[in-house]
């Protein structure tokens, strides 16, 4: 096998492994896109050149037929898996309702109302709930679920809204 198809082989195998772990580990973090545009972007990506790595991994040369049938397969049936999970993702998510508070120290760090809406596909009333937010770059932000009734009062400052 030359340099080549040995570096494609490489390239095939670490895509796929990065797709795969930004595909499903990163859904657990509290990390999310700042932009709803950056997000469908990035995981557009991710999801269309998956089943493409996958398939690139096959320039090496197997004599195992069953390694490649396997390899063929994954990558015919993640294409509509993926395209069921680009459906979802695009459909549903938060919208913030408001800051509540602003951290004393770092005023870049806020607890903010959000909800969780499927937009038209959805009947449901709005269940509002609370993240502590704060940018980390111009496209992603930390936001994590708090409880408000554990907030200590010397640290964060209520926003007052005007009626």
């Amino acid at each position: 096998m030359n340099r080549f198809t040995k570096s494609l082989y490489w390239l095939g195998m670490i895509w796929s492994l990065l797709c795969f772990f930004f595909i499903t580990a990163v859904q657990f973090l509290p990390i999310e896109f700042s932009n709803i545009n950056g997000e469908e972007g990035f995981y557009g990506l991710m999801l269309c050149t998956f089943p493409v790595a996958v398939l690139l991994t096959l320039v090496r040369n197997y004599t195992n037929k069953v390694y490649k049938i396997i390899t063929v397969l994954i990558a015919v049936i993640s294409v509509p898996i993926l395209g069921l999970f680009s459906f979802g993702v695009g459909m549903c998510g938060y919208s913030n309702d408001g800051i509540l508070f602003i951290n004393k120290s770092d005023s870049s760090l806020k607890i903010v109302q959000r909800h969780y809406g499927c937009g038209a596909y959805d009947s449901d009333m709005p269940k509002h709930e609370f993240f502590e937010m704060k940018n980390l770059t111009r496209q992603l932000r930390y936001a994590k679920k708090i409880d408000t009734l554990f907030i200590d009062p010397n640290k964060w400052v209520r926003i007052v809204a005007h009626e």
